[in-house]
Parts: C-alpha cells; sequence; structure tokens
C-alpha cells in the first residue's frame, strides 16, 4: 500500500504535462505534511507508517532525477536537475581499473504540455532486477504456507 504513493508524482500526466510540480521535493513535503499531523495527533501508533509513506512519496522524484531533468527542488530552485552516475571496470591481464563517473546537469524549469508522451513500463535491467527481488519473498510465502512441501508431493 505505502509503496502506492510512490506513484502519485505521475499523476501530473492527466493534465499532460510530466515531471512537474508533482516530482518537487518541497511541494510534496509540504502537501503530505497535513496527513503527518493528523497522524501524529489521531493515530500516534501509526506515525512510523506515515513517515514511511512520506519515504515512499519522495522516492519517486529521486530515482527520476538518475533517469533525466527532474524539477526536484522547484520553487526553491529553478532549475530542472539531472544526475548522471556510470562505472565500469577495466579488466586486463594484469590489472583492473575502475572506472567511475558523475555528473550533475541542470536545465531551466519549464512546465509544458506534450502531445505524446513513450512511457516504458520496465527495461531489461530493471525487469530481470524485480524479478531477483520478488522471488525470495514468494517462495518465503510458499514455503511457510507449506505448498512447496505440496508441490513435492
Amino acid at each position: 500500500m505505502i509503496s502506492a504513493l510512490a506513484l502519485i508524482p505521475d499523476l501530473d500526466v492527466l493534465f499532460r504535462i510530466h515531471r512537474s510540480m508533482s516530482h518537487s521535493l518541497p511541494v510534496l513535503v509540504l502537501a503530505y505534511s497535513p496527513f503527518l499531523v493528523v497522524t501524529y495527533r489521531f493515530k500516534p501508533e501509526y506515525f512510523q507508517l506515515a513517515i514511511c509513506g512520506l519515504l515512499a512519496l519522495l522516492s519517486h522524484p529521486v530515482m527520476d532525477c538518475f533517469q533525466t531533468y527532474t524539477p526536484i527542488l522547484y520553487p526553491l530552485y529553478d532549475r530542472s536537475v539531472w544526475v548522471n552516475v556510470e562505472g565500469s571496470v577495466l579488466i586486463s591481464s594484469s590489472s583492473l581499473a575502475p572506472k567511475v563517473s558523475a555528473t550533475v546537469k541542470d536545465v531551466p524549469t519549464v512546465f509544458r504540455e506534450f502531445e505524446t508522451m513513450d512511457a516504458p513500463l520496465f527495461s531489461s535491467e530493471s525487469l530481470i532486477v524485480s524479478i531477483m527481488l520478488i522471488a525470495p519473498t514468494i517462495l518465503f510465502y510458499l514455503k511457510s504456507e507449506g505448498l512447496i512441501r505440496r508441490i513435492r508431493g
């Protein structure tokens, strides 16, 4: 349920604008703050869960910053930021030579409607990482429910 909060910033596509103010950390914190206050006041036992929800919500624009230009600090900073980090190792018969590079680029933030938008659901890398993350949980569940023993006979 909490992970669904991370999808909220992409609801801006309903207004035909992607990576809008809904991808700004200050805007998201301000919008979520009343929920934190109400939770703390009326259901303090759920406050840690509410904080986890906020972190899930903020994870979306942070991850987007590593994919393309994102207005992560709007309106405090009027530029969209892209963080590009790459790492590799050159392997030869005599040595290993690691190479790491990191760049931060920015462009002026402009919110405008799009005509079309390519919305990939997954990439090769993300598909296999997702399977690797989900598989242990499914196997643990099957084992705990005794389903694995039933399948084996």
